[in-house]
């Protein structure tokens, strides 16, 4: 089923957006890594994706009147960028704090993202 609506994520504190924002900042070094090592044009998209999304996150983090709870809305591509980057994140934090959250984020999108065949990877290492 192809899902053509924007992906919200709804009562997000504001250090669940710290941490999605650390797990972009992370998954953005991983891409530069990437695009400088292997220069595959998907390495490329992912990373052009991901900044995208991190001004976003930045926009919510310094906004002067913080809400306490975010919305955060994001189109579907953009997700399952948001989704390697939390895996990632998961992967290489040794804060179990933040650990603990991004499994939780990253619960609250599987839910909303369209269920694939290959769901469980990576969308980068993702086949055509």
């Amino acid at each position: 089923m192809i899902r053509e609506s924007k992906i919200s994520l709804k009562k997000i504190s504001q250090d669940q957006v710290k941490v999605l924002n650390n797990a972009c900042g992370a998954y953005k070094d991983f891409l530069e890594l990437l695009c400088n090592t292997e220069n595959k044009s998907q390495n490329h998209i992912h990373h052009s994706i991901n900044r995208e999304y991190g001004y976003m996150l930045l926009a919510k983090i310094t906004k002067r009147n913080i809400p306490i709870n975010n919305t955060i809305t994001i189109d579907v591509h953009t997700a399952y960028i948001a989704s390697d980057g939390l895996r990632y994140y998961i992967s290489i934090s040794e804060n179990e704090y933040e650990k603990n959250a991004a499994r939780q984020l990253l619960d609250e999108l599987f839910q909303e993202l369209p269920y694939t065949k290959d769901i469980k990877h990576f969308s980068l290492k993702s086949e055509a």
